[in-house]
């Protein structure tokens, strides 16, 4: 499974603490002329990871302009991505896999990004009723991202796993998430619940 972290809303106090380093990395490529601590040293030194930022930062440009005519959005969208950089990204610095860890960092966020703003294409929708109350829908979409991202959504409850290669089906893994599906059945990890569904007809 790869490695997914989730941050946390931080409070203002917080946020400022970060100051401006962060938000410079937030908002400007990467500058290997004068890389700031270990994590860019070991980013400007690996051309797949630098190849990542590049992608990311595009990403990034493309979901600012997405919410330009929000500006609260577009400021939370900010500091998000900040809180990402400073927590996720120069956060591998301490694990004893440093690399794969950066690497996992930018390959989830460049998947959150691309699902949240609608930046890549989804396949159709599929509806499952699971055992645990068949009144109550959950909502399968599946992103275009590489590897592909599943949406998991259900009474107003959102989550996403990444696929993971399997043997037949398809498999989605995160922190907590299990969706593995044949088409007609699924076996679910939904908030700590194993749930057994069963899709809708299409149409």
């Amino acid at each position: 499974m790869r490695l997914h972290i989730r941050l946390n809303l931080l409070g203002t106090c917080c946020l400022l603490v970060l100051g401006a380093s962060a938000a410079m990395a937030a908002d400007n490529p990467l500058d290997c002329a004068a890389p700031d601590g270990p994590i860019e040293n070991l980013i400007c030194s690996e051309q797949a990871l630098l190849a990542a930022d590049v992608e990311l930062q595009a990403t990034y440009a493309a979901a600012l302009a997405k919410v330009k005519d929000d500006p609260t959005e577009s400021e939370w969208l900010q500091r998000n991505q900040q809180r990402w950089v400073v927590e996720a990204r120069d956060g591998c610095a301490v694990e004893e896999e440093t690399r794969a860890c950066v690497a996992s960092m930018y390959a989830d966020r460049l998947s959150e990004l691309q699902t949240a703003y609608a930046l890549v294409q989804t396949r159709a929708p599929m509806t499952f009723r699971c055992d645990d109350d068949p009144s109550l829908p959950l909502t399968a979409t599946i992103y275009e991202t590489q590897p592909l991202t599943v949406r998991l959504e259900r009474d107003g409850a959102m989550l996403e796993a990444y696929e993971v290669p399997t043997e037949s089906g398809m498999r989605f893994e995160a922190e907590d998430v299990l969706f593995a599906s044949d088409g007609e059945e699924a076996q679910i990890l939904w908030i700590a619940s194993e749930l057994h569904c069963k899709a809708e007809p299409a149409g």
